[in-house]
């Protein structure tokens, strides 16, 4: 019995087994088919090919099917969208069909963080490009968009810090938000007549791009649209701010030219000089400029051009600048024109410039020296402020005004003089100078000076006359009245030894007052010996002297000192004797 069974089943393999032959065969028992195109005989599964792109088009060589790194997505509509790329391919050709379909789209996030991306080809049959599609591809250098192309999603190339420039064709209506954002490699963009909005951000942080040009059928821009865009100039075909475009446009008050026309716009090594109104101004940079020479005319279409101003923010932030020549040409310095040049080391202002801007030279940190000609007859708020390294300035007797925060932080200024021409100083304008003597040719405080003009309590010295103050050992003595004042000291010393009696053209004067403020943050000063000659001290002439130790030959303290002379409780040693 079990013998039987054993031979029915031996049997029935057999049979099986012959129904497979029958039914395959060898090669020429059928015709072997791939109606779907996955390289395998539809009958009996053998594979017919091993696909290979020795090309390297992303496309098989035998069966010319798309075979690369991408992957790719069906749409409702028969067409394809490229859904994924393996991040391994450093140049990438996207194919404009797929399994004989259409390829339309780049889908969102297609390409996102694919590092190694450094070119890629995009056909004609796609028409839009989705959110954050090349976002963070740090290594693709350019980009050129097919005129199919009618939508770029927000962000699509946002981060891609490699990026120098990239080619928008005519269709694109519209440039999302972030769409750009931190493409800090990018030095060139143009945007097409198509184009009607400009979303939040799109442009952030483009640190390289020095110009952009906005057509007029741009009705609206969002907040934020250049923000840290610190080399730019935006030039609008618009005379004027549309009602469309919103309040932060321009967040960070980049320098912008309104009416422009390509044809009046003229870049010379490196300077941009735009023609308008018969004259030209300077109105940008381009990135890394390091020494310029401003032309005093320059010629367009055959007629030659004045170059009279320098406008508003031309130079600002571009901190490889390290010196500029500006022709007598130039009548007029704009707003914040030279703001944050944090190398420029010295500049001569010609004297035909009789006006300079808000801010013009304002954290300008490596700036030693300023001249500035007696045809200015102001000097605008925040002109100076935070120029760190100033340590000389002189100021004619054409200006009338000086304004709020004007020399603000000039911390290594150490004296300075007001001629009596001005008579309106802001609230402000020496502000944490910590080093600062003002000399003041005014007898007294004119009226017209902001009751805060002074704010730190620096040293003031009235009625000035250069040829009464003397500097011995650091120290400065000024003589008025048949007496001398020492009214302040450098900050590096760090003993002083009072004289009790100074020479000044020959006449022997008595030291008998220490100004007000006279040592103030001299932190240095470890000690010092007040004579007994010394009747007056002003208040806080030692505030701030954190190291310091007094000696005063006085036996205790004069009636004719402030109360407030030692206002930081330094230590006192009275009745002191150099001989004791």
């Amino acid at each position: 019995m079990k013998k039987a069974k054993l031979l029915l089943f031996l049997v029935m393999i057999l049979v099986v087994a012959s129904m497979v032959l029958f039914a395959c065969g060898d090669k020429d028992a059928h015709d072997c088919t791939d109606a779907n195109s996955d390289h395998k005989c539809d009958v009996c599964e053998k594979v017919l090919s091993d696909c290979k792109d020795e090309d390297n088009d992303g496309f098989c060589d035998i069966y010319n099917e798309y075979i690369g790194c991408l992957s790719f997505t069906k749409n409702q509509d028969n067409t394809y969208s490229v859904y994924r790329c393996d991040g391994s391919r450093r140049d990438v050709i996207i194919p404009s069909t797929y399994k004989g379909l259409p390829v339309t789209s780049i889908g969102n996030d297609a390409f996102y963080k694919c590092t190694s991306l450094t070119s890629i080809e995009i056909p004609s049959s796609v028409t839009s490009i989705g959110e954050y599609a090349f976002a963070g591809c740090r290594s693709l250098t350019s980009i050129e968009i097919p005129s199919s192309v009618t939508s770029i999603g927000d962000g699509a190339f946002a981060d891609c810090t490699s990026l120098a420039s990239i080619v928008i064709s005519s269709s694109v209506t519209s440039i999302g938000e972030y769409t750009f954002y931190g493409c800090k490699s990018l030095t060139s963009i143009e945007i097409p007549s198509s184009v009607t909005s400009i979303g939040d951000d799109a442009f952030y942080y483009c640190t390289s791009l020095t110009s952009i040009e906005i057509p007029s059928s741009v009705t609206s821009i969002d907040d934020r649209a250049f923000d840290g865009c610190k080399s730019l100039t935006i030039y609008c075909e618009a005379e004027s701010k549309p009602s469309g475009w919103y309040s932060f446009w321009n967040y960070d008050n980049r320098p912008v030219v309104w009416g422009y026309d390509a044809s009046n716009l003229k870049i010379i090594d490196g300077v941009h000089y735009y023609i308008k109104d018969g004259s030209a101004m300077v109105t940008g940079r381009n990135a890394n400029v390091t020494n310029v020479t401003i032309l005093s005319t320059i010629e367009n279409n055959g007629y030659t051009y004045s170059v009279t101003n320098i406008g508003y923010g031309a130079f600002d932030g571009c901190t490889s600048l390290t010196s500029v020549v500006i022709p007598s040409s130039v009548t007029s310095i704009g707003d914040r024109v030279f703001s944050s040049c944090t190398s420029l080391t010295s500049i001569e202002i010609p004297s035909s410039v009789t006006s300079i801007g808000y801010g013009a030279f304002r954290n300008c940190t490596s700036l030693t020296s300023v001249v500035i000609p007696n045809s200015v007859t102001s000097i605008g708020s925040h002109v100076f402020s935070g120029c760190t390294s100033l340590t000389s300035i002189e100021i004619p007797s054409s200006v009338t005004s000086i304004g709020y925060g004007a020399f603000g932080e000039c911390t290594s200024l150490t004296s300075i003089v007001i001629p009596s021409s001005v008579t309106s100083i802001s609230d402000y304008a020496f502000d944490d100078c910590d080093s600062i003597t003002i000399y003041c040719e005014a007898e007294s405080k004119p009226s017209g000076w902001g009751t805060n003009w002074n704010y730190s309590y620096r040293p003031v010295v009235w009625g000035y006359d250069a040829s009464n103050l003397k500097i011995i050992d650091g120290v400065q003595y000024y003589v008025k009245d048949d007496s001398a004042t020492v009214v302040s000291c450098d900050v590096t010393v760090t003993n002083v030894t009072i004289l009790s009696t100074i020479e000044n053209n020959g006449v022997t004067y008595s030291v008998t007052s220490i100004g007000e403020g006279a040592f103030s943050e001299c932190t240095s000063l470890a000690s010092i010996v007040i004579p007994s000659s010394v009747t007056s001290i002003g208040e806080y002439a030692f505030r701030g002297c954190t190291s310091l130790k007094i000696y005063c030959e006085a036996e205790s303290k004069p009636s004719g000192w402030d109360a407030d002379w030692n206002s930081s409780d330094r230590p006192v040693v009275w009745g002191y004797s150099e001989n004791a």
